[in-house]
């Protein structure tokens, strides 16, 4: 895949409140989540390397037993094996970046 479009992406509800559409290559994985306010992705840990950058809204990200607001500009690198959490407060969006490919959210 060459040039892609967020906006273009083809999606699925990963959680309730919560979809994915996704673009990867053969290690390398970029995912642009929706959130809907209230929506909750429950303390979880996964083989990957994950890196949230989140583009709008304001949510709750816990890593390493912190809970932090988060707001459009920032967020949290994430090493494999380590338990996090997020809350969306508001409506948001977020680009979050994988190593390995995530099989689960590849979205034809």
């Amino acid at each position: 895949m060459g040039f892609y479009d967020v906006n273009q992406f083809a999606r699925k509800d990963v959680l309730q409140g919560i979809r994915v559409g996704s673009v990867h290559l053969g290690n390398l994985m970029l995912t642009h989540f929706t959130f809907e306010a209230g929506a909750v992705v429950p303390p979880h840990a996964h083989p990957h390397e994950q890196i949230t950058f989140l583009l709008s809204g304001e949510m709750e990200f816990t890593f390493k037993g912190e809970t932090r607001l988060i707001r459009a500009g920032e967020g949290c690198a994430v090493p494999p094996g380590e338990t996090h959490s997020v809350r969306a407060l508001t409506d948001a969006a977020a680009i979050d970046c994988w190593h390995p490919v995530r099989e689960d959210y590849i979205v034809i």
